[in-house]
């Protein structure tokens, strides 16, 4: 009997800095990508995801991914905004997804980048009248506050401001 397990292609993002100092704490950022570095699926650092096991009943489960391989995202920390203070510099480990795209765009955009656990988002950060404002469609919740709680402009776009104003507010 053969059972079958589909993954599909799910990015585990860890973060960690140049030094490898990992970070449990919620962290928000703003930051620039200096470099995407793409690896294989089944390379020394990006394991295979497509495997098969036999369990001890005779049944064997197979393992599926679809995943291009694994990206290495090292970027620039700008300011951090949530969470404790790092290296100036962090690296972020992601699986890529089917089409082999990288996470994070490659640019020399400032991006707000939120991490809490194994989750990273990220959008692209304008300034306007002295403002930091970001895309809101890429997050839920920061530092216990629901980003559909601030406010919007007309680009559906809020201030990192306001965002940090209501964090504090909630300590």
């Amino acid at each position: 009997m053969i059972k079958k397990l589909l993954l599909l292609p799910i990015s585990i993002a860890v973060l960690a800095s140049i030094s490898s100092h990992v970070l449990a704490e919620e962290q928000l950022i703003i930051g620039r990508v200096t470099s995407i570095t793409l690896k294989p699926s089944g390379s020394e650092s990006c394991p295979d995801l497509n495997t098969s096991k036999t369990n001890t009943d005779g049944t064997t489960v197979l393992t599926i991914s679809n995943d291009c391989g694994c990206e290495e995202t090292n970027i620039q920390i700008e300011k951090t905004l949530l969470g404790p203070q790092t290296a100036s510099n962090i690296q972020l480990q992601n699986r890529t997804s089917e089409w082999c795209r990288p996470r994070f765009p490659v640019s020399q955009s400032d991006l707000l980048i939120h991490i809490d656990g194994n989750m990273t988002s990220w959008s692209i950060v304008t300034n306007k009248d002295k403002k930091h404002l970001f895309n809101v469609k890429k997050f839920t919740q920061i530092g216990g506050v629901a980003v559909k709680d601030l406010t919007l402009n007309a680009d559906q776009q809020a201030s990192t401001e306001e965002l940090i104003e209501k964090i504090n507010s909630k300590k």
